[in-house]
């Protein structure tokens, strides 16, 4: 409202009564970025946990709520977590568990000077986290 009476000068309710409603697309980026925090806080809960667990591992005591943290850490249920959560939102890291792999995923994993100079290619996350054997589609459907 500021800006119209500044650049316009004088206020006319016929410039609101003239224009139709905008469409609605805050509901689709208000999801995703419920999905996105949600990726982020799993995230952070595993990194959390992942320290607690170094702690551990160095001799320092933990509170009994820091050794349930552990717990999970140590099951893996706060890495599939993370992981599904991660790739709800389309953008974060992956880790794959029982070693220090990660694939990260979003739109600003590549770009044109990774392609040209490095032969980059965009990362298939199944292959990545072990759910498809075959990294190539094409070839799975030759077999």
């Amino acid at each position: 409202m500021w800006l119209l009476l500044s650049f316009a000068g004088r206020f006319e309710t016929r410039f609101f009564e003239d224009r139709d409603a905008p469409e609605k697309q805050e509901e689709a980026n208000q999801k995703l970025n419920r999905a996105t925090a949600k990726a982020a806080n799993a995230r952070g809960r595993y990194r959390y946990a992942r320290n607690l667990a170094n702690k551990l591992d160095n001799g320092q005591r933990l509170s009994e709520q820091q050794m349930g943290e552990v717990n999970l850490y140590k099951s893996g249920v706060l890495l599939k977590k993370a992981n599904d959560l991660t790739l709800l939102s389309g953008h974060g890291t992956l880790r794959r568990p029982g070693d220090a792999a990660e694939c990260l995923i979003g739109a600003s994993t590549g770009g044109i000077v990774r392609r040209m100079l490095g032969d980059w290619e965009e990362p298939n996350f199944k292959h990545f986290l072990g759910g498809d054997p075959v990294a190539d589609p094409e070839e799975k459907q030759r077999e």
